[in-house]
């Protein structure tokens, strides 16, 4: 994966987000990256035309910023997930120390909580939608409280037994 720092290249991502900047949204909207988009959604099976790019404007926003430790991130903002399901993630972590059980391929215990907080994340976030359409919930998944609850939650949920050995029932 990579790290704090690291450059990850994406020439072909590069070169679309030049084209936007010096295009503007007409880029995506009837430009040449929508007539491929168009071109290969009819590929595919679905019955779209540049008018349909038209139908709902483009909305340009400032992003969701949030901390993590001394880092300030800055991800999407809904009616993306992204955002708000790796705060939740990394807020439910962070509650259950989860880095005191070492690495997760090596700590049982570290790879229980890691899913666990995924599928947790992916649950919750499933009720976000567009806010200019529906309720947001984002200040509450972000909230400090929701992910504390959900780590404890987790916690309590480890198993009993040793889960190396085979289990004995009565």
């Amino acid at each position: 994966l990579p790290q704090v720092g690291d450059r990850w290249a994406k020439p072909e991502l590069a070169k679309t987000l030049k084209r936007l900047a010096d295009e503007g949204p007409d880029y995506f909207i009837e430009g040449e990256w929508a007539q491929h988009f168009v071109a290969r959604a009819n590929e595919l099976g679905w019955p779209i035309n540049l008018d349909h790019l038209k139908q709902i404007p483009p909305r340009w926003d400032n992003g969701l910023r949030w901390k993590h430790r001394d880092f300030e991130i800055l991800q999407p903002s809904p009616p993306e997930r992204q955002g708000v399901y790796c705060a939740l993630v990394l807020g439910i972590l962070r509650h259950l120390d989860v880095t005191s059980y070492g690495h997760y391929s090596e700590s049982p215990e570290a790879l229980y909580f890691m899913t666990h907080a995924l599928r947790r994340a992916a649950h919750e976030t499933g009720f976000m939608n567009d806010p200019q359409v529906w309720a947001d919930p984002t200040e509450t998944l972000m909230s400090d409280d929701l992910p504390a609850a959900f780590a404890a939650i987790i916690r309590n949920s480890l198993p009993k037994a040793d889960m190396t050995e085979p289990i004995k029932l009565t």
